[in-house]
């Protein structure tokens, strides 16, 4: 007599034919059986692991600041000084004078700082500490959003960690800002797999418009990142965001570009160019730093800065022109000093400090 099986039509199991369990059913199907983690179980791996790095940031840096107190000399002092007086109301000056040598970002930032606890490279420090940390907790961010748990704590370890940026805290310089700033753009616009939306866009601009008052070395973003919109995602879908994108920038610069064209009677958002510039394309370049010579910073007014910045530009752009293979030469050992270890912030700091020698 048939089987009730048979006679449905249905083949009944044997132990020959392996179940749907032990069938391997492809990686589409598979992903579809795994079970996504519990959203507090996620919602801890993050605290704990933003802990951690953050933690382990404000402790590699802390030592620098409890035993080493550094005057402010170099980048720093001209930070310092100019930040000092925006916060006594004199406006963006430097020896009296209207300057922009530098973007006005970070003085201005450093500015709001003085505002609460006054001229002070303690405060300095302790910003340093807590601008530090929150770039260790970006990167962790935007390694884990890119290539999972695993990137995004190893490269918060690497910045938590790394010696190159841990000594850079007893220092007032503009990459403690800039760096966040510009994880914050990467963060915006990469917020899902598709184009931004015009939200995050023009946040994005905003951000990177901030980044270039505090560093103007990131101008060209402005087009670049647009650009790699467009590149990335369908036109139809990018071109609405790279045009805010690039858009808000400008419109967060346009301010500065016009306060320089009133008091400085230059369009450029920063007037110390031409000496970078000029540092690593001259005859005696070694692609690191050399002795400026008779070109040293020209702030004693705005129109020395305005003059010197165009002068050493020209002379750059001529000495790369006419010497291209200089140019190529120089590029391995710029890399090198760039990602070497330097024990120049360290020396300086304990020759210039204003406490006992640790």
């Amino acid at each position: 007599m048939p089987d009730r099986s048979a006679r449905q039509g249905l083949a009944a199991p044997s132990p020959e034919r392996p179940s749907t369990d032990d069938v391997d059913l492809g990686p589409v199907a598979r992903a579809a059986r795994r079970r996504p983690a519990p959203a507090p179980a996620t919602r801890r791996a993050w605290l704990v692991d933003l802990s951690v790095v953050t933690a382990l940031s404000v402790l590699v840096r802390l030592p620098w600041v409890i035993f080493v107190h550094p005057v402010a000399t170099g980048d720093t002092r001209f930070y310092y000084l100019s930040a000092r007086s925006i916060a006594d109301g004199h406006g963006y000056q430097i020896l009296g004078h209207p300057t922009a040598f530098f973007p006005v970002g970070w003085p201005a930032f450093l500015a709001g700082l003085f505002t609460f606890t006054g001229p002070s490279m303690i405060a300095i420090e302790i910003l340093n500490l807590v601008l530090w940390a929150v770039t260790t907790a970006l990167v962790y961010v935007l390694g884990r959003r890119l290539g999972g748990r695993a990137v995004g704590v190893v490269a918060g370890l690497l910045v938590a960690l790394a010696p190159t940026m841990a000594v850079y805290v007893m220092r007032a310089y503009s990459e403690a800002l800039f760096i966040p700033l510009l994880l914050l753009v990467c963060l915006f616009l990469t917020a899902r797999r598709e184009a931004p939306t015009l939200r995050n866009a023009a946040l994005a601009g905003v951000f990177l418009g901030a980044s270039i008052l505090v560093r103007s070395t990131a101008e060209a973003l402005i087009l670049i990142l647009p650009l790699w919109l467009l590149w990335r995602h369908p036109r139809r879908e990018s071109w609405r965001p790279a045009l805010v994108l690039g858009v808000s920038s400008c419109l967060v610069l346009a301010p500065w570009v016009v306060r320089n064209e009133l008091a400085m009677h230059t369009s450029s958002l920063s007037t110390n160019g031409g000496v970078t510039l000029w540092l690593g394309a001259n005859p005696k370049a070694t692609g690191g730093w050399i002795p400026y010579g008779k070109n040293k910073w020209a702030i004693g007014s705005a129109a020395a800065e305005v003059t010197q910045n165009s002068t050493l530009t020209h002379e750059a752009l001529s000495y790369y022109l006419h010497n291209p293979d200089r140019w190529l030469d120089l590029m391995p050992p710029k890399f090198t000093r760039l990602m070497a270890w330097s024990t120049y912030p360290v020396l300086s700091a304990e020759l210039n400090q204003t406490g006992p020698d640790p």
